[in-house]
């Protein structure tokens, strides 16, 4: 939902005025999270999050939530936000797709068979309007591409090779620069640079387009900057063998019919892989 519907009983009511205030911020914040994943106000198995997945879904910390309250309460693994407008986020699922149905019947109605006896007539009226080149033209013409046919001396084909290889050579020494050796941002996060450093642009360039396909196909997201800018972060900054994990995941829970599947394909890739990074992590810091 791209809106928070609220009524002023939720605001009024005794769960929310006999709360303290960071108890109220992190209901608000937890609200607007659910409202986005359409999950009926409920986050699905968020026990095991740690302290850096509460901060980048939701933007609360772990010891906000770590506690039940009035606003929110722990039911084993899940995590219930009170006072989620549920019906109303059935009712937008309901418009959204009533809404789909009456475009595709007026897309349909709108398009009709192309005339294609229409346009082969008037090309072939047109061709046959057109009148013959004199014989001088006719010469000329032959003469031209005659001239236009004779290969281009070796010379020409070398140098314009050369410097083909040359502005490769350049844009592959720049890439390296940027991404490979880990200098840019300078932000300080030192795991996030080690990692950026040990990963190869050729990596990079082969590994991730066949996988970006195979996440799509998958998750259902659609193929925008937005999309391909946040799975190659992830790669650059988890790997390869991280996104698979999360990948196998993902499938396993669209292929389990006994999990609800009240959260997006997208929304729990993204939260798996967060997961599955943040442990490799802490075994690697282990280690």
């Amino acid at each position: 939902m791209e809106y928070l519907n609220l009524h002023v009983s939720t605001i009024d009511s005794p769960e929310f005025k006999g709360s303290d205030p960071v108890e109220r911020a992190t209901w608000l914040c937890l609200m607007r999270y659910c409202a986005g994943q359409e999950n009926g106000g409920i986050i699905r198995e968020a026990k095991a999050w740690k302290d850096r997945q509460w901060q980048q879904v939701c933007a609360v910390t772990l010891p906000e939530v770590k506690n039940s309250c009035r606003l929110y309460e722990w039911c084993g693994e899940d995590l219930h936000v009170w006072g989620y407008p549920a019906k109303r986020e059935e009712e937008v699922r309901k418009k959204r797709e009533a809404g789909r149905a009456t475009a595709g019947q007026r897309w349909a109605k709108n398009q009709g068979p192309p005339d294609s006896s229409a346009g082969s007539s008037a090309t072939s009226s047109a061709t046959e309007k057109q009148p013959k080149p004199p014989d001088s033209l006719a010469g000329s013409s032959a003469t031209s591409s005659a001239t236009e046919k004779q290969p281009k001396p070796p010379d020409s084909l070398a140098g314009s090779s050369a410097v083909k290889k040359l502005d490769t050579e350049r844009e592959t020494e720049t890439e390296t620069e940027s991404y490979g050796n880990g200098k840019g941002s300078g932000n300080g996060n030192g795991r996030e640079a080690e990692r950026e450093a040990t990963r190869q642009p050729a990596e990079y360039l082969t590994d991730f387009p066949p996988l970006l396909v195979r996440i799509l196909e998958v998750t259902g997201e659609p193929d925008d900057k937005t999309t391909r800018a946040t799975y190659s972060k992830y790669f650059r900054l988890y790997g390869k063998q991280v996104l698979e994990r999360a990948l196998s995941s993902t499938k396993d829970r669209k292929l389990d019919q006994t999990k609800p599947r009240l959260q997006k394909p997208g929304a729990y890739f993204n939260e798996t892989c967060m997961k599955i990074g943040e442990e490799s992590e802490a075994k690697h810091a282990a280690g």
